[in-house]
């Protein structure tokens, strides 16, 4: 036909194979099923907020905590134990020193017509201290729940410039002179007149601290400390105050020995202070140890190593009673890191009445005039020091305070 092209077999094997006609494809209807997933089981019951709850989280939140409240029905009885602890731990532990002190000292009293000694004494005092404590630092460290709890050794182990070690010892040994100095004065004087004497050492402790340490002190602070030496004397009963030609060589020999130890215990109260942060436990422990370190040799050396056996039952309750000599050195070690050094000096007022009282219950010893008055003189000037160094802390902590407000 004309005006038509044609194309011969040969050609048409040459065109692309997509421009022949394609033959017809049949499609067949595919049903996709498509499944509903409820979210809402993916999510938390309690965490799905109702639309009349207009998305409150507060409430939420204080919902969740009422029902934890009441799941532990201890955890408030808890929280007022440990508030109640963090306000009167320290007083409460400085009560419980006095007491503990007394008890001890006045059955290294009782135990002396038993045939124990001084050193004998000293000893079994010490480790009464040691060995309870030694219990207790091997719970703490591989008891039950250990690894929640704060190393006893921390600081200490291992050894480093920055241990506190050296601290701990001389503080030990200045202790165990204490203990010493303390069971030797039990010979001549009173359990009474003796701790009088002891306990003017918060007086001389901030002296030394003066002088040591650099710490401020005061024209009222001195005559504080006057008026309290004045009571001391009195205890000693000069023959001034008794009408006798001379000193009474036991109560002068007892006094020098009671001095002493006031000495070094005051000594003791200024290293405790370089190393406050020390756990209670490892301070008690080193106490207890170098005490028995030094004790040891000399009751080996001058005393019959028999005489602390015990002969009775009389006896041997008696010196297990000196197991409170641990209480005691706890006590006063945890009190110092709870509560300031001022309020623990007011509570331990309580020495001079405590031994008093209890050297009149169970020995029937009745304290003179003299000893009665340098007894309120003491017992006078370690309170008012007390009450002056709480309120001095006091404002200090005042004045901190604001200056923080000051600077936010």
């Amino acid at each position: 036909m004309p005006g038509k092209l044609s194309l011969s077999k040969k050609a048409k094997s040459w065109l692309p194979p997509q421009i022949a006609p394609a033959p017809p494809v049949t499609t067949t209807p595919v049903l996709v099923s498509i499944t509903t997933i409820d979210l809402s089981t993916l999510v938390s019951p309690t965490s799905v907020l109702k639309p009349s709850e207009n998305c409150d989280l507060t409430k939420n939140v204080s919902t969740n905590d009422k029902q934890n409240q009441d799941a532990d029905p201890l955890s408030e009885p808890i929280s007022k134990c440990i508030a109640f602890w963090t306000l009167y731990g320290g007083i409460f532990m400085s009560l419980s020193a006095s007491i503990f002190f007394s008890v001890a000292f006045l059955l290294i009293k009782i135990l002396e017509p038993h045939g124990v000694k001084s050193f004998g004494a000293s000893l079994l005092f010490n480790l009464g201290v040691l060995l309870p404590c030694t219990v207790l630092i091997i719970l703490n460290e591989f008891g039950p729940g250990w690894k929640n709890r704060g190393r006893v050794l921390k600081g200490i182990w291992p050894l480093g410039e920055e241990t506190v070690l050296a601290y701990m010892l001389v503080q030990g040994l200045l202790q165990a002179s204490s203990v010493v100095l303390r069971s030797l004065s039990l010979r001549h004087l009173s359990v009474g007149d003796m701790t009088v004497i002891v306990f003017s050492s918060p007086v001389v402790t901030t002296i030394l601290a003066h002088f040591l340490v650099g710490e401020e002190i005061g024209i009222i602070f001195i005559l504080i400390a006057i008026f309290t030496l004045c009571g001391v004397g009195c205890v000693t009963k000069p023959p001034i105050f008794t009408g006798a030609k001379e000193f009474d060589t036991g109560s002068l020999i007892g006094s020098a020995y009671a001095a002493g130890a006031m000495l070094t215990l005051s000594m003791k109260f200024v290293v405790t202070r370089k190393i406050k942060d020390t756990h209670f436990l490892a301070m008690t422990f080193f106490l207890g140890f170098t005490g028995t370190v030094v004790s040891l040799p000399l009751f080996l050396a001058f005393e019959d190593a028999s005489s602390i056996i015990p002969t009775s039952e009389k006896s041997l309750f008696l010196e297990l009673g000196l197991l409170s000599g641990f209480g005691a050195v706890a006590s006063i070690n945890l009190a110092l890191k709870l509560e300031d050094a001022g309020v623990v000096a007011l509570v331990r007022s309580c020495d001079v009445i405590a031994a008093f009282m209890l050297q009149f219950i169970f020995l029937g010893v009745v304290p003179d005039l003299l000893s009665a008055i340098g007894a309120l003189m003491v017992w006078t000037g370690v309170l008012v020091a007390g009450i002056r160094k709480y309120l001095k802390d006091k404002q200090a902590r005042k004045a901190e305070t604001e200056t923080i407000d000051r600077n936010k």
